[in-house]
């Protein structure tokens, strides 16, 4: 974003970062009209629908709502489909929305946003020896992995070994316990309480 100096050869740097990755993809060219943002461990970006977005490098824990579909048109060797993706594109300049997380309680963090009406995502960080009780949606299942650490998670008489990579679901208003061995790092979506909310009803003209 910017004409400043420091944007364009950070811009310029990328494209020969991808020339060397991707060759002659035309999708180097978008370089020079999407942001280019470099993010740090809590950041987290918002991508409404329909919103041109490209990962490059680096790990990042990435939620996305249902969809039956992901069109690309480059910098990827999968199939390009650019006619699709030109009529469905969202034309608007400006930063990327971001997410600041909430502190639910020390070690516990929120992201969520009042236009996320699919999931919203926990954060939860357990030093070593910890243990704590959690019920993450009392109205819908919960789907977490460990990405970070060794662990334990306990519901009811049953136990999962936790280790980084390891995938739970839980049901609606299940409480777990958790229990760190190592200092533990976890992430957790679900439905946010707005998703269960009947819709308003019409009023009809009599």
């Amino acid at each position: 974003p910017g004409g400043h100096p420091e944007n364009i050869s950070k811009a310029f740097m990328l494209v020969l970062r991808l020339q060397r990755q991707f060759g002659e993809d035309i999708g180097i060219f978008s370089v020079f009209f999407l942001n280019f943002v470099e993010m740090t461990v809590g950041d987290c970006l918002y991508m409404p629908q329909n919103t041109p977005h490209a990962y490059l490098s680096g790990d990042i824990v990435e939620c996305m709502a249902c969809s039956d579909n992901v069109v690309r048109g480059g910098l990827t060797p999968k199939f390009k489909d650019l006619d699709v993706l030109c009529e469905m594109l969202v034309y608007k300049g400006g930063t990327p929305p971001s997410i600041t997380p909430e502190t639910i309680e020390p070690g516990m963090l929120l992201y969520s946003h009042a236009e996320l009406d699919e999931f919203q995502v926990t954060h939860i960080q357990l030093k070593r020896g910890r243990t704590k009780r959690f019920c993450f949606s009392g109205q819908g299942p919960s789907l977490g992995f460990a990405w970070r650490g060794i662990g334990l998670l306990t519901v009811s008489d049953e136990k999962t070994r936790l280790d980084s990579g390891v995938v739970f679901l839980l049901a609606a208003g299940v409480d777990c316990d958790l229990a760190a061995d190592t200092d533990l790092d976890i992430f957790v979506a679900c439905c946010p309480p707005q998703y269960f909310k009947p819709p308003p009803r019409s009023r009809s003209k009599g």
